[in-house]
């Protein structure tokens, strides 16, 4: 897609970052204070001796897909979101403003 390779040309050093550390918490993050429902989303992971696998299914609806857009354009417009940590900079953030500004959700 052309966002990915928006990021890839802008932003190279994000394709370092962690998925499973950083990029998907923050995503998830993201996808929460737009009230995605989490429960829409499963992740399941099978372990054999040789192999780890993990398959996520993303419940399909046109909402869903309302949040997918968004959050896609705000990783895209705000890259450097991917590398923030949720619990020590994104949630205190996201309550500070929500608290000073009278935001409702």
């Amino acid at each position: 897609s052309t966002g990915i390779a928006k990021l890839k040309r802008n932003h190279p050093t994000l394709f370092q970052l962690s998925l499973n550390g950083k990029v998907r918490p923050v995503v998830q993050y993201l996808y929460s204070l737009l009230g995605h429902n989490a429960d829409s989303t499963t992740t399941t992971t099978s372990t054999t001796p040789s192999t780890t696998t993990t398959t996520t299914t993303n419940k399909s609806s046109p909402k869903n897909a309302k949040h997918t857009k968004q959050v896609a354009k705000m990783v895209t417009n705000h890259p450097y979101l991917l590398q923030l940590d949720v619990r020590s900079n994104l949630e205190p953030t996201a309550r500070f403003l929500r608290d000073a500004c009278d935001l409702t959700d």
